[in-house]
């Protein structure tokens, strides 16, 4: 069974089936797809991070390799840094066989767990087609087409997010990534959404305001604005190659990791911070989890809700699982990103709350014939994650007694969207309200009032699992007061 995915392009539908991705492109277009994917065939190019594509001999179109689908406004600050950086590197190596990206979206990347890699392979043009684009305009009248669309492309769509990241202001850069993406509705990002005053200026004066505003925030900013700032403020047309290598340095040498938080140290600050190869000093929760997913080769992914930095992420990885970890932490899942990228492991950070887990936008909704395919009123532009990232075993390990005493979510709320996201197994850690930390510090659950042993206790929790799960076992967590149930279909 395969699904439409929303897309804008003119030139072919995509559709999401079990396995791959099947592209289907209009037989007016069909040829010259061809003859781009002969020369991406003949030279090897998914080897500088364009999706693995071949032909569908069906449809006359391509069938693309799968992998899990994040979006922008899910990344960490580093792996939109990393978009960014590998939209510049194919346009240098493009470049080499006369071929272009004609946009310059982020939303044209997604990550191969720790890989971004470039899916949208329709975008991919010879440069002597640019000019055939409708959408863009050349105003500046630049003599390379290109440097128009870095301009309205990725300078508000990729550069102005990936600043306030650098501003660490995760939550304007988040809001632009979403809700100002392109065909999401919104308005285009613009240096006013980093709130400088832009108007009545030009272009220099614009500059030496940006830098005045960054300087005057130094205690916030990671790293050198001016060189990236003059480059984007004031292009000066050369070698538009050149012009992608040098940015490329910029980009590389401005380090916009989030700073360090209280989370991000919450294995070490309880000692449990263990060796994934020496079980000698592991609790029973590490215990538990290992023996759950190791017994068990039906498992080949597992999704970890507030992973925090990973622990059981990577524990699960080592195991050969493929692995999804959200966590809201911006200084965590960063790490998560980092550690995952060093180590080459199967993990795809998402930053996201599991609040949001049904949270899904609808696009621009665009009545022109050429997207008579698109069904832009049912089908979102970015779907939920209870959608998207269902796996074999889900853990939700610490976290329901925020959900539920912090948040004041109904236990039946929250096992009915935790059995729609798990296949096979889910793993529960349910802790007491006589447990040290919520005793020790009750204003940190504010609907904590709200409960008592009555209504918030294990046998409630095995009750609504059992409408969806047919049995479990409950095993010992760590303290006494925290218990494991293991619920299995």
């Amino acid at each position: 069974m395969k699904k439409i995915i929303t897309g804008y392009d003119h030139n072919g539908t995509l559709f999401l089936t079990d396995n791959s991705i099947i592209r289907e492109i209009n037989p007016d277009y069909y040829s010259k797809a061809l003859q781009i994917f002969e020369i991406f065939k003949n030279n090897n190019l998914e080897n500088i991070g364009i999706v693995k594509t071949k032909l569908n001999q069906e449809n006359n179109g391509f069938i693309h390799e799968k992998y899990p689908i994040s979006y922008p406004f899910e990344w960490s600050a580093n792996m939109l840094k990393d978009a960014i950086l590998l939209h510049l590197k194919l346009y240098i190596e493009l470049d080499k066989f006369d071929l272009c990206l004609k946009d310059s979206l982020p939303n044209n990347i997604v990550f191969d767990y720790s890989k971004p890699v470039f899916v949208d392979f329709l975008s991919i043009v010879k440069k002597q087609d640019l000019k055939k684009e409708n959408w863009l305009n050349n105003p500046k009248k630049y003599s390379d087409i290109r440097y128009a669309i870095f301009e309205q492309m990725m300078v508000p769509f990729m550069i102005i997010p990936f600043i306030a990241f650098a501003q660490n202001k995760p939550e304007i850069a988040r809001d632009l990534l979403k809700n100002k993406a392109c065909n999401a509705g919104g308005m285009t990002p613009s240096f006013q959404d980093l709130m400088i005053d832009t108007s009545k200026l030009s272009s220099n004066c614009f500059s030496s305001k940006i830098k005045k505003f960054f300087k005057k925030n130094k205690t916030q900013v990671n790293g050198s604005y001016d060189n990236l700032i003059n480059k984007i403020i004031n292009i000066k047309e050369t070698n538009f190659v050149k012009f992608c290598l040098e940015l490329t340095e910029i980009i590389k040498n401005i380090d916009i990791t989030p700073p360090s938080s209280n989370y991000d140290t919450y294995y070490e600050s309880k000692k449990e911070n263990f060796d994934f190869t020496d079980k000698s000093n592991w609790k029973n929760k590490q215990n538990v989890v290992f023996d759950t997913i190791y017994n068990n080769d039906q498992i080949s992914s597992v999704l970890d809700l507030g992973a925090n930095t990973g622990w059981f992420s990577r524990l699960s990885e080592s195991l050969n699982k493929k692995i999804i970890a959200i966590e809201i932490d911006e200084s965590s899942i960063d790490k998560i990103y980092k550690i995952s990228q060093q180590k080459k492991l199967n993990i795809l950070p998402i930053q996201g709350s599991f609040l949001d887990i049904e949270s899904k936008k609808f696009g621009d909704f665009l009545e022109d014939p050429i997207y008579k395919n698109q069904d832009f009123k049912n089908i979102p532009i970015f779907t939920s994650m209870i959608d998207r990232f269902k796996s074999d075993l889900v853990l939700c390990l610490a976290l329901s007694h925020h959900l539920i005493l912090g948040e004041g979510i109904e236990i039946k709320k929250i096992i009915n969207q935790l059995a729609d996201l798990t296949n096979k197994t889910l793993v529960l850690e349910h802790i007491e309200l006589n447990d040290e930390l919520i005793k020790n510090d009750p204003n940190f659950f504010k609907n904590i009032a709200k409960f008592n042993s009555q209504n918030y206790n294990i046998d409630l929790v095995i009750k609504e699992g059992m409408n969806y799960f047919s049995n479990y076992v409950i095993k010992d967590s760590h303290p006494n007061s925290r218990k494991l149930i293991i619920f299995n279909k």
